[in-house]
């Protein structure tokens, strides 16, 4: 593509939504003509990844999306302006015959520039070949509530690492010796409890592997199991009981119908005990534990 043609180009790539390809456009344009921007080019475009990578996981609100695709629209605006400068207008100078002190200020003014940005969106430590993720894993209700059972594993952007591992007593587990290619991924966590239990996790410190050790913390919350208890009441005789009051731990309650027939959702497991307690018109039928599973149950009333 021609000079002329690149920050127009870039530009139209923007309006169109295509921010992946205004930064590949722009590192073609700036590759072994300017090391400098284009290692700013390569940059947006690692923050593209990453910010297509969180959107896909959920994990920034669309007000956060369209905050970052702001700022990364700016960049790639910059950057399409330094091309005009330094190639585009400076092809027109020459043609036209400027001064060469105006092509000699403005060179400087583009080195300043450059510095600036080197030293801003570029300055960053060296990255190890490898690296470590410690996971903290804890309740949802305070970090010094650990949950130290279960196996963890990870997922890395798209990558599913192979091997689960152990929580210790303090509710930490170390993947060792990631390799640098998952750095500015999305970081997901897959959580395995000793048995089976409902959770979520609600929360987690960082979204993006930073490709040095870093330490995590992800909130889980359990939720309730739930077990769908149905009862049939009957007397010694075999009829329904109906119009009768069940009261279950104290706090759940239902009535039976015309057939004796309840049903109530009881915040246990299967195999679980429940204390039910059942009265008609101020008479105590029944007062016992029992051990509830789903399905239809009849109960006898003597």
């Amino acid at each position: 593509m021609a000079f002329e043609k690149i920050s127009e180009r870039v530009r139209q790539l923007i309006q169109e939504n295509d921010q992946r390809a205004a930064a590949d456009l722009l590192m073609q344009a700036f590759r072994d003509k300017n090391l400098q921007l284009f290692n700013i080019a390569l940059v947006q475009q690692a923050n593209i990844k990453k910010l297509a990578d969180q959107s896909a996981a959920g994990i920034l609100s669309p007000d956060e999306i369209n905050r970052e695709q702001a700022k990364t629209n700016a960049a790639l605006l910059h950057l399409s302006d330094e091309h005009a400068r330094l190639y585009e207008r400076a092809a027109s100078a020459k043609s036209t015959g400027l001064p060469r002190w105006v092509l000699l200020a403005g060179g400087a003014l583009v080195l300043v520039l450059v510095g600036w940005l080197m030293k801003n969106a570029l300055g960053r430590p060296d990255y190890p070949k490898t690296f470590d993720v410690e996971v903290i894993l804890h309740d949802k209700a305070g970090e010094n509530i650990s949950i130290g059972e279960g196996e963890v594993n990870l997922r890395l952007g798209e990558v599913e690492l192979q091997s689960r591992l152990p929580l210790d007593a303090s509710g930490k587990a170390t993947f060792k010796d990631l390799s640098e290619k998952f750095r500015g991924d999305s970081v997901r966590l897959l959580y395995f409890p000793p048995k089976a239990r409902r959770f979520n996790i609600i929360n987690q410190s960082a979204a993006i592997l930073s490709g040095q050790r870093q330490s995590i913390r992800f909130a889980l919350e359990f939720l309730p199991d739930t077990t769908v208890y149905e009862g049939g009441l009957r007397d010694s005789k075999g009829r329904a009981i109906s119009e009768a009051q069940i009261t279950i731990d104290g706090t759940l309650h239902a009535t039976s119908d015309a057939k004796g027939y309840f049903k109530l959702a009881i915040p246990k497991a299967n195999g679980a005990s429940a204390y039910f307690e059942i009265e008609k018109n101020g008479k105590r039928l029944l007062k016992q534990d029992v051990t509830i599973s789903s399905g239809y149950h009849e109960i006898s009333i003597q």
